[in-house]
């Protein structure tokens, strides 16, 4: 599989993956000019609201989400306020919400 840093005429990349869905290597990590989305958390006790209606807590979130423990709870309590595209869409999908209810998208 050709990464990104190849497609864009940086040179050969070391860290190729295979069988799996592309992400980012040590050299587009480096580059800037690659494109990354983040996906950024609207309102954090909208969020908190949601995952309390839906009864459930944290840790069965993070297990239905196969996410870590510690991702949700830094979005829960404010810790962070961003994570990747992939985890945002997980997180809605499991809540049953539409992904725009809870995050904005933002491309660097």
């Amino acid at each position: 599989m050709v990464c990104a840093a190849d497609a864009v005429g940086l040179g050969a990349c070391q860290e190729r993956t295979t069988g799996r869905p592309p992400a980012l290597c040590a050299q587009e990590r480096r580059d800037r000019s690659v494109p990354v989305q983040t996906a950024w958390l609207r309102d954090r006790e909208a969020l908190a609201d949601i995952v309390s209606n839906c009864g459930l807590s944290e840790r069965e979130l993070a297990r239905q989400a196969s996410l870590g423990h510690a991702t949700i709870n830094h979005l829960l309590t404010g810790r962070r306020k961003s994570c990747s595209v992939m985890t945002a869409r997980t997180i809605a999908d499991v809540l049953g919400v539409d992904f725009s209810r809870l995050f904005v998208t933002w491309t660097r």
